[in-house]
């Protein structure tokens, strides 16, 4: 039959045991339905003054990293009975520290994930006046699969104002892990000083994946390998020789200050101590970031706003020439009988040097039209273009706001002898001047800058020429409809008046 304590209390397996106590899993006959618990019983009746030191360390102190008190046997009884002297606590899915230590290796997150909660519960229970003397693997319990943790086992600690659970002379505390001031044992004035040193202890043994580290010797080569990777491990290194020294006096004063080092080296991202500048300097530097960045945002956004401008310009210039053609069509169809006129119309133009100009074509819709019998061809081209703008600027970094780039429509005329086959395109084109005549465009290159002067490219003056911005179309059809119909009219006089001409006038 399994054996029950307190009436309660029935015993499923052993899952642990120790020199002076036995831990098994336990279901609570009371509340079938709460699941496991970890019940503790000590062997020893000798043992009664720590037994009671536990259950009271524990009542009085409540912080989520130190494991609670579900039940326990009274603290009055002296009968030795061995079912008397228990304590029941929630069972630690996740087993202690020592059987996880090895995986951590190398993980400075981990262990500081862990260092931090044990830190927080020393520091409740040195504020309650509870000096624990036990840190060590063992008694830092893993609730779960996480990174959660419960600091158990306050068997042998000091309670302020209360008797002492150990005998003058003996020896209290983990071998590995004890402070050097509790190696001769019985100590009167164990301070809070032995737990920091055995918390230093512990962050050393999961960083190393498991090493116990004997003394100080966190200087020695085959120790210190641990802290290689510098930054931050540097920095946890310089904490720990501040906690790991042989006297109390040369540690870290108090667990406060522990657990605000081990703040900082979690948000060392943020700011780190090992920083050469003060914390004004700090500022302005995160301004500069700060600064930097907003030029990347701005700079992103006006590029994306650029490109926004540039798409809807491309599309707007497709959409243009398109209605070109569409009304040369028309034009087309009207003086193409097949007998006096033939007339079509072509659509991917060679594009013509405007030279002297400022006018730079990208796309043409052109109509030729050839009166049979007379020996010329005449072309009228309208010519998209883009206007070359040079511009120098000295001194700044002035970013002018995003502007539209206009379309400019320019309509040209070219001739050619009808007797060449195949038909070339006009090697002269003209442009068509506002009373109708024709200006031909010269030889001259464009002219380009000269040192820090702006000079600007030859423009064609009092000629034909429409400028388009992106956000006006389609509104602007209706006045570029008598720009069109313009142009037509002039077109035809052009090529009366140059239909025996050999050169255009």
């Amino acid at each position: 039959m399994a054996r029950t304590y307190g009436d309660r209390w029935q015993v499923i397996e052993e899952i642990g045991r120790g020199g002076q106590s036995h831990v098994y899993r336990v279901v609570d006959l009371m509340h079938k339905d709460r699941g496991f618990s970890a019940l503790k019983w000590v062997k020893s009746p000798k043992r009664q003054a720590r037994f009671e030191n536990e259950v009271t360390a524990i009542t009085r102190l409540n912080h989520p990293n130190i494991v609670k008190l579900l039940d326990h046997s009274a603290l009055d009884d002296q009968t030795g009975e061995e079912s008397r002297q228990f304590l029941v606590m929630p069972e630690a899915l996740g087993g202690d520290l020592s059987r996880r230590a090895t995986a951590m290796k190398g993980s400075l997150d981990t262990t500081l994930i862990v260092a931090k909660q044990v830190t927080s519960a020393l520091l409740c229970a040195h504020r309650a006046g509870v000096i624990h003397r036990d840190v060590k693997p063992a008694n830092i319990l893993f609730t779960g699969d996480g990174n959660d943790v419960w600091l158990a086992d306050f068997g042998i600690c000091l309670i302020a104002e209360t008797k002492r659970p150990t005998e003058i002379g003996e020896v209290a505390g983990p071998w590995a892990f004890m402070a050097p001031e509790l190696e001769s044992g019985g100590q009167l004035n164990v301070t809070a000083a032995a737990d920091i040193y055995s918390l230093g202890k512990v962050i050393y043994y999961m960083l190393s994946g498991g090493v116990i580290m004997p003394r100080e010797r966190l200087n020695e080569d085959q120790y210190a390998a641990v802290f290689t990777p510098g930054g931050r491990f540097h920095a946890l290194r310089l904490l720990l020789s501040r906690m790991i020294t042989t006297l109390p006096k040369d540690r870290i004063a108090n667990i406060e200050n522990v657990e605000l080092e081990i703040d900082r080296l979690m948000k060392w991202d943020e700011t780190s101590v090992q920083l050469p500048y003060r914390p004004e300097a700090r500022d302005r530097l995160q301004k500069l970031k700060i600064a930097t960045l907003e030029a990347q945002r701005a700079s992103l956004e006006h590029q994306d706003m650029q490109a926004a401008l540039q798409e809807t310009r491309q599309r707007v210039a497709s959409e243009i020439k398109l209605w070109l053609s569409a009304e040369a069509e028309q034009v087309a169809a009207d003086l193409d009988d097949g007998e006096a006129v033939n007339a079509k119309v072509l659509n991917n133009a060679n594009l013509p040097t405007l030279v002297g100009s400022e006018f730079r074509p990208f796309a043409a819709v052109q109509l030729t039209v050839e009166f049979i019998g007379s020996n010329k061809i005449h072309y009228l081209l309208f010519a998209l273009c883009n206007r070359i703008q040079v511009s120098i600027s000295f001194g700044g970094d002035a970013k002018a706001p995003l502007k539209e780039a206009p379309i400019f429509l320019l309509p040209v005329y070219g001739q050619i002898a009808s007797n060449v086959r195949p038909l070339p395109s006009p090697q002269t084109y003209y442009f068509i001047k506002l009373d109708g005549r024709l200006l031909i465009l010269g030889n001259r290159p464009v002219s380009q800058p000269r040192g820090r002067q702006h000079v600007p490219v030859q423009q064609p003056e009092k000629v034909h020429c429409a400028e388009i911005l992106p956000s006006q179309w389609p509104a602007i059809e209706v006045s570029l409809q008598a720009f069109h119909s313009t142009i037509y009219e002039q077109f035809i006089e052009i090529m009366g008046r140059n239909m025996k001409t050999p050169f255009p006038s």
